[in-house]
């Protein structure tokens, strides 16, 4: 199953600007975004503007979103690929000296 992206605030408005949002206020580290549809609906999201956003705020965003984008179209931007476990680079391992042995930690 595909996990949510670690993305900060800055990222997620730039990806809703190219789905036609426009930053319609900013009150402290809120982003509220609008969208205006041809026959005058306005869609408004509100954004925390944060290094990180946890992912249970992103988890709300992608919900709050669902109700004017398909999944479809906003999906990739939020969610990683579904990768196999065997795709890890050993390269990341890391390790740790204590007492002058090395510990791999996984």
């Amino acid at each position: 199953m595909p996990k949510l992206k670690i993305l900060s605030g800055g990222e997620v408005v730039k990806i809703f600007l190219q789905f036609g949002f426009n930053m319609a206020s900013q009150r402290g580290s809120h982003i509220k975004l609008r969208r205006v549809m041809p026959d005058g609906t306005k869609q408004t999201l509100t954004i925390p503007n944060h290094a990180e956003i946890d992912r249970g705020t992103l988890r709300a965003i992608c919900r709050q979103v669902s109700r004017y984008i398909s999944e479809t179209e906003w999906h990739a931007h939020f969610y990683t690929e579904n990768q196999a476990k065997s795709s890890i680079v050993p390269s990341m391992e890391l390790f740790v000296k204590k007492k002058d042995k090395e510990i791999r930690l996984i």
